[in-house]
């Protein structure tokens, strides 16, 4: 805001928000005002709350307006756990202690079916997005004191998607997402299963592609 900068979102002029259904493109939806510019949860008021429907040049931006920069995917899976577990704080699974679909629902969310009723039920009730205050779930915190390691937000990192053996194929479709120059994105988010925010779960989207549950960390050489 003080660069007068414009993010990828403000300059489209819409940005994704999960509708009842599928994803929508919401115009005036940005990080300013998550759900578009009738909806509730307006950055002013939760100034505390991570930033979402952030791009990958806008978070490098960021980065290097603060000095900053982002962590590479090994850098981003070794702050979450260098010990390896599941979950930042450990191989069992606590549904109260990240910010996903889990915490909010009536039990477990391990398919499709059980997501969606959860999202219905969760779309009609509380207010979106549906991030929670940076920091004020410190189970989810690393041993390195690193906050939301898992949930809250999907987290852009500094690295190309890439096979980790590159000499060997995984499948047409991930041979396609690597060729197609996707960036990998680690974490999960608020509205995802307790297996898209495992340490060491990868997702991989276009350097352009936002949503309300997207966001980003910044690291520092020491």
């Amino acid at each position: 805001m003080a660069t007068g900068y414009r993010t990828v979102v403000e300059e489209r002029g819409f940005g994704l928000v999960y509708g009842p259904a599928f994803w929508d493109e919401v115009r005036g939806a940005d990080w300013r005002s998550p759900t578009g510019p009738s909806g509730p949860c307006a950055v002013a008021d939760r100034p505390d709350h991570p930033v979402v429907h952030i791009a990958l040049p806008d978070a490098h931006a960021y980065a290097q307006w603060a000095g900053l920069r982002l962590p590479t995917e090994a850098e981003w899976e070794y702050a979450a756990s260098p010990d390896g577990w599941t979950w930042p704080w450990g191989n069992i699974w606590d549904p109260a202690a990240a910010n996903t679909a889990e915490r909010t629902s009536n039990g477990p969310i391990t398919n499709g079916e059980s997501w969606r009723t959860w999202w219905v039920k969760y779309h009609e009730t509380a207010n979106l997005p549906g991030t929670t205050p940076v920091g004020s779930l410190p189970s989810s915190d690393s041993v390195w004191g690193a906050a939301d390691m898992a949930g809250n937000v999907m987290e852009w990192t500094s690295s190309p998607y890439r096979h980790y053996d590159r000499s060997r194929s995984y499948g047409d479709f991930y041979d396609q997402v690597q060729r197609a120059g996707y960036q990998a994105v680690r974490g999960g988010g608020w509205m995802n299963f307790r297996f898209q925010a495992r340490t060491r779960e990868r997702f991989a989207a276009d350097p352009v592609y936002t949503t309300f549950a997207m966001g980003f960390r910044c690291a520092a050489d020491a």
